[in-house]
């Protein structure tokens, strides 16, 4: 069971604290958070009780997760913000990116020799 923030025997699962707002995060705020040095590998422990099953944390793994579910949503919004990326973000980020855009079907009007086969 994991323990929350406040050290207690709660637990569930687990989340990322940017869940609750994907939608509404800028690709500004995107590019912030996947710069930031703030956010680490790990959370060491520090999960808030978000429900009765649910914890919320903030980490590098946590906040890919979501990229990934927010890039399902917007592919081709996030496909350009991953263009943006600088050259040492942490490759989480771009793998989260490239996960949520490879359920993408190729655009009707591509030519059918260019459409993977």
């Amino acid at each position: 069971m994991l323990k929350s923030a406040g050290g207690g025997g709660e637990g569930g699962w687990v989340g990322s604290t940017l869940n609750q707002n994907l939608e509404k995060i800028s690709d500004q705020a995107w590019l912030k958070i996947v710069t930031s040095k703030k956010v680490t590998e790990s959370d060491r422990g520090k999960f808030i009780q978000a429900g009765q099953d649910r914890v919320i944390t903030t980490s590098i793994p946590q906040f890919a997760l979501s990229l990934t579910q927010i890039t399902n949503r917007y592919p081709e919004r996030f496909g350009r913000l991953a263009l943006k990326f600088p050259h040492d973000v942490d490759p989480r980020y771009v793998s989260a990116i490239l996960e949520g855009l490879r359920k993408i079907e190729p655009d009707e009007k591509m030519p059918k020799s260019e459409k993977p086969t």
